[in-house]
């Protein structure tokens, strides 16, 4: 928490601070000042007697009142709602933008009460009842008039390690919100014993940031201590609410005060602007999905003590003080004598914000200007100047700053800097005691951010950093080259700024020499195997070439093609590859190098591992009628890293094993492989069309063994044998109908995403043409000639067998509950409720409707949609502790 930040704090609270020459005299009601706040005082106070005295924050500056919005009309984002929003288009799901903050209660949980007391927060703050929705003409606020507490209990085994524990609140705090459904805070209590409990709240940052969790808490522990004693709240109604300051945002943009503040970002920022260079290197092994990695970091109690004093020696505050230590460390690494940095402010200047939760924080840009070599004493001063006047300013919203003519160009968000303040974060519940746990939700929003605070009387913090972008060793080095400028400072302050660091630990020299593990260079086949691989890849993908280190997929490989091709390779090579053997090693040297470790041995299976690894239990997907699983690589793919993905195709697939002709046969097979991987209990299951159905049925049969089925997900799947005989206009209306689909997902997409979308089905036509020229070829009688046609006319026998077994399959009741993504709209036949799960669901079925018109639920970029989706499903019931299972 910064000096200012703190004057708004106890401002809010009650408490009066003025300055009495070299005392700071403070007046608080009884029991205001809590230890921690007296800390902080104490830390604060030579800035505080300086801010009292000259007058140089906003906290003291007027601070206009906050009028109620005009009741008729939508209700607008605010700018930095407006830009997660559009983030959340581009990536729906992402848990980047979720805030969550969890406390170990020990002692007697009143678990009703505490429901009521966060039903009581839910009322009391619209923020907490909004959703987001597109209106037609752009995105809108819209609040229910009552809220629920979406609240989920579950227990959790009275041994349960403190990793174990870890790990169900990262997976509940990582599950995805749908900002248009709501709601946009969920509560997860879980039991490890009656006197043992985890509380973890998580919300989503369009409606909460920091300062809000903080104040949460405050009312939680009023609220709860209150309604123990049959009291009633304690706490005053709230004047107006975030949608009030989201109106008075936008009607600020055209007043003179914005102007005034956008013309000093204007000019703050001219000249030759650049972002950040970090030549820091990457990880030395292939990065999986983007995540975020953290390294700690602890300033011994000696070391914070001298950087106290020099900051009180030259007039700044010890947030000053280390920023330009980091902007130091930076140019050190970088070269640059321009640097900027990113650093969050509360951003709440009304007074009557204080009290509401909603999404105030706002990001300024901090550019040091190392020109010239000065001494760290005299660049403290510059630094000190320049954050003074960006508080000042702070008011101008991040989006609009980034996009003046100057900037809009410059990454800004390459490095960050903040000091926080987690003991704000603290719970007080009568007969409980709550112990702070940190969450950690793998994320980076930007390539370096240095995060302090203060433990006692040691600095403390922790480095941020996308974990595919940066190794950990190089963020050690970092660590220590900082500590060494931060011991350099307090030792010499009047050292020039690049003499504060003459040896790096890792000079930008070395990052990029060191940066990956010698390779021999990829330009000729080490050997006969490679040879003959890239000859294949070239003739299945129709290039005169094909690089050793290029992507099949990436080359434009589609599912089919990875058949073909691993069927040539069978041929070629003398024995059967499985087909996920290109999911595991895409490229003609890994594909080399595994066949080379398998000793030329692949034992076909229907089970293949499209994702494997991660702590969660695992999904498995199986086959629709083209019989093989690579349409679910770009779905596992969205569903990160810790979600392990197995796929079921057709038996028979390889050419060698007969095919299976009914449902139940198929079901039968694939329990006893799923059950290889995953012996007991519950089950993870689903299907896309008439994978669909056989995943019904592989659920029945599980059922029928005792076992139980935690999700059944059925992917534009019907109940194919309720459907009427086709006739010859039927058979018109839906090719009509595929064509206006097709075309509805190409319009509903961005230009950048059109291209993508129009790749895909270029690769699904491609793969459907297989099938045709299988068909066309099987009836001209040329099914037996050389393997290439051999090999079409199976593809498309296999399609007609998977087809005709889906028609004639008849389901009967289901024991459970099933999941049913749909899409915006159906075909005509599959309108009839009783082509529906409804009548055999007896625990009824859970409708998913998603953006994307038919065939569209898997293909990029709607896939991601579906995969949020989708881990929202798979979190439910996801508690029970692996070993335990």
């Amino acid at each position: 928490m910064t000096a200012a930040e703190l004057l708004h704090e106890l401002h809010r609270l009650g408490v009066h601070l003025s300055a009495n020459g070299d005392r700071l005299v403070c007046e608080a009601p009884k029991g205001v000042l809590t230890s921690g706040l007296q800390a902080q005082l104490q830390s604060h106070k030579a800035e505080i007697l300086r801010l009292l005295t000259q007058a140089e924050t906003v906290a003291q500056l007027p601070r206009p009142r906050l009028q109620p919005r005009p009741q008729a009309g939508e209700i607008p984002l605010s700018p930095g709602q407006l830009r997660l929003w559009q983030m959340e288009q581009l990536e729906p799901g992402r848990a980047a933008y979720h805030i969550p903050a969890a406390f170990r209660l020990r002692g007697r949980l009143q678990v009703e009460r505490l429901v009521q007391s966060l039903a009581e927060i839910v009322q009391r703050h619209e923020s907490l009842r909004t959703v987001f929705v597109d209106s037609g003409g752009g995105p809108v606020q819209r609040i229910a008039p009552q809220g629920e507490v979406a609240w989920r209990r579950v227990t959790l085994p009275a041994d349960a390690s403190e990793a174990f524990v870890m790990q169900q609140l990262q997976h509940e705090a990582m599950r995805p919100f749908d900002v248009s459904q709501g709601p946009l805070c969920r509560v997860w209590i879980g039991e490890l014993a009656p006197m043992d409990h985890v509380l973890l709240i998580t919300m989503y940052h369009m409606v909460s940031d920091g300062w809000s969790f903080a104040l949460l808490f405050h009312e939680l522990s009023s609220l709860y201590s209150a309604f123990v004693q049959q009291l009633p709240s304690p706490l005053a109604p709230l004047a107006v609410q975030y949608g009030d300051y989201a109106y008075w945002q936008h009607q600020w943009r055209h007043e003179g005060g914005f102007a005034a503040q956008l013309a000093y970002w204007d000019k703050h920022l001219q000249g030759d602007l650049a972002a950040v260079a970090l030549p820091l290197p990457p990880p030395q092994t292939a990065p999986g999905a983007p995540s975020g990695a953290t390294q700690p970091l602890m300033i011994d109690a000696e070391l914070t003590a001298r950087l106290k004093t020099l900051s009180q020696q030259a007039g700044c505050t010890l947030f000053m003080t280390v920023l330009a230590a980091f902007n130091a460390l930076l140019h050190q690494y970088s070269g640059q004598e321009d640097i900027l940095i990113c650093s969050p402010v509360a951003g709440r200047h009304h007074l009557e914000t204080e009290a509401m939760i909603g999404f105030f924080n706002n990001l300024i840009v901090l550019r040091g200007d190392l020109t010239g070599n000065p001494p760290f004493i005299a660049f403290l001063s510059r630094v000190r100047q320049m954050v003074l006047d960006a508080y000042q300013h702070q008011e101008v919203p991040f989006q609009q700053v980034a996009e003046l003519p100057q900037v809009k160009r410059i990454p800004l968000c390459r490095a960050a800097f903040d000091f926080q303040d987690a003991a704000a974060w603290s719970l007080e519940l009568p007969g409980l005691s709550a112990t702070y746990i940190d969450v950690d939700t793998a994320s980076a929003d930007f390539e370096l951010a240095l995060l302090m605070d203060e433990d006692g009387d040691q600095l403390c913090g922790v480095w941020r950093y996308p974990s595919a972008r940066f190794e950990a060793r190089a963020i050690e080095s970092l660590q220590a080259d900082f500590e060494a400028i931060l011991r350099a400072i307090v030792a010499q302050p009047d050292t020039p700024v690049a003499e504060l660091l003459p040896q790096p630990l890792l000079r930008a020299e070395e990052a990029m020499a060191t940066s990956r593990p010698a390779q021999k260079p990829d330009l000729l086949p080490v050997d006969g195997l490679e040879l003959k691989l890239q000859k294949m890849w070239s003739e299945v993908l129709g290039l005169p070439t094909v690089e050793l280190e290029a992507d099949f997929f990436a080359l434009g490989g589609h599912s089919l093609l990875a058949v073909e091709l691993v069927n040539a390779m069978t041929v070629q090579l003398g024995y059967p590859l499985p087909p996920s053997i290109l999911l595991q090693a895409p490229t003609v040297r890994q594909l080399a190098e595994a066949l080379r470790q398998h000793d030329g041995v692949c034992a076909w299976s229907p089970l293949v591992p499209i994702q494997a690894g991660g702590v969660r239990p695992p999904l498995f997907l199986i086959h629709a009628a083209g019989g093989n699983i690579f349409i679910y690589r770009d779905l596992a793919k969205h569903l990160g890293p810790e979600q392990p993905v197995y796929g079921l195709q057709s038996q028979g697939l390889d050419g060698h094993q007969p095919l299976l002709t009914t449902v139940p046969e198929m079901a039968a097979r694939y329990v006893r492989e799923i059950q290889v991987v995953q012996p007991e209990g519950p089950y993870w299951l689903g299907g896309y069309c008439m994978g669909g159905t056989v995943a019904y049925e592989v659920a029945q049969q599980l059922y029928r063994q005792g076992h139980e089925v935690a999700l059944l997900a059925l992917f534009e799947t019907y109940n194919w044998s309720q459907l009427k005989p086709e006739t010859l206009a039927d058979r018109a209306l839906y090719w009509a109908q595929k064509v206006e689909f097709h075309l509805r997902n190409f319009y509903l997409l961005e230009r950048g995403d059109r291209r993508t979308f129009l790749r895909e089905k270029w690769s699904v036509i491609q793969e459907r043409r297989q099938v045709w020229m299988g068909d066309l070829k099987r009836w001209a009688g040329l099914s037996r000639t050389d393997g290439h046609r051999a090999y079409q006319t199976l593809l498309a026998q296999l399609w007609q067998v998977n087809d005709d077994a889906a028609d004639a399959y008849q389901p009967e009741p289901y024991p459970g509950r099933i999941t049913h993504f749909r899409t915006a709209k159906e075909y005509r036949a599959f309108e009839d409720p009783r082509v529906g799960w409804e009548p055999l669901a007896k625990e009824g079925v859970d409708q998913h409707t998603l953006s994307a018109y038919p065939a569209g639920t898997l293909v990029e970029p709607f896939v991601a949609q579906t995969a949020a989706r989708l881990q929202n499903c798979l979190a439910q019931g996801c508690s029970v502790d692996p070993a335990a299972r």
